[in-house]
């Protein structure tokens, strides 16, 4: 993560979000490109998805029942909040993970879960139906 066009780039030898949290402004620029696509529904055409969002009942979740979706390195929660429109029985289902600096300037998203959490690290929620992930951290 050290070793990318990144660090020459900007003449660093941080990783790129660790650069980016303490440059705010170019991190600030960085989540309005990846909410740039909030738009375009992703879901459509994702039989499973709606096939398993149709079984979910309504409400908040039990401590004992899993996360139906976890949006990791979720920016704004553009994702969380279009599941939420087209299937509003997913609401208390619904997680969103970033960046602490990402995450403490969200408003409230009512019946999704935030949480800060750095996608280089274990994922500590296990079990759930469903996660997006960008691509590029695979």
């Amino acid at each position: 993560m050290t070793r990318t066009p990144f660090q020459k780039a900007f003449n660093t030898e941080l990783a790129a979000f660790d650069w980016l949290v303490q440059h705010p402004e170019r991190f600030a620029s960085l989540q309005k490109i990846m909410t740039s696509l909030k738009s375009i529904d992703w879901t459509t055409g994702f039989d499973l998805i709606d096939q398993e969002a149709q079984k979910v009942s309504s409400g908040p979740t039990e401590s004992s029942t899993k996360p139906f979706f976890v949006d990791v390195g979720g920016g704004y929660g553009h994702q969380c909040i279009m599941l939420a429109k087209k299937y509003p029985n997913l609401l208390g289902h619904l997680v969103l993970q970033d960046l602490p600096e990402a995450v403490k300037k969200l408003p409230v998203i009512e019946g999704v879960k935030t949480e800060a959490y750095n996608f280089f690290e274990k994922q500590p929620i296990t079990g759930m139906q469903f996660h997006f992930k960008p691509d590029f951290v695979y």
